[in-house]
Order: structure tokens, then C-alpha cells, then sequence
């Protein structure tokens, strides 16, 4: 489905965003 892979895009986007904000160092 579209829709799913939408969610999906946007989830990868959100979890590069939160990593950009809080590094992991």
C-alpha cells in the first residue's frame, strides 16, 4: 500500500531527526 509506505518514509525521516538532536556519542 501507498499509505504504508508513506508511514514508513516518515518514521525513517523522524528517527534521522531525533538521531540528528540527540547524537549518540
Amino acid at each position: 500500500d501507498r499509505l504504508i509506505s508513506c508511514t514508513g518514509v516518515v518514521l525513517i525521516m523522524l528517527f534521522g531527526f531525533v538521531f540528528s538532536k540527540h547524537p549518540s556519542q
